[in-house]
């Protein structure tokens, strides 16, 4: 988890520096996240972690579209 936020806290700020688009990198911390929390969610029987999964799935959902407008 601290990993694929580093990394994508530094490939944010790479892109921004060269006035690319970011927000595909939105949509990987998100899909990371939301495959995270269902994995925990789902083999220890959380409900939290489950829900907070598909939260997060949803969040991915919705900055993919934000980011193919």
């Amino acid at each position: 988890m601290t990993v694929c936020l580093i990394s994508c806290l530094i490939i944010m700020g790479i892109k921004m520096y060269l006035d690319q688009p970011y927000k595909d990198i939105l949509v990987i911390f998100a899909a990371t996240n939301s495959g995270r929390n269902l994995y925990i969610g789902l083999r220890t029987k959380s409900v939290v972690y489950t829900v907070l999964g598909v939260m997060w799935g949803i969040m991915s959902v919705v900055f993919l579209v934000d980011f193919l407008m």
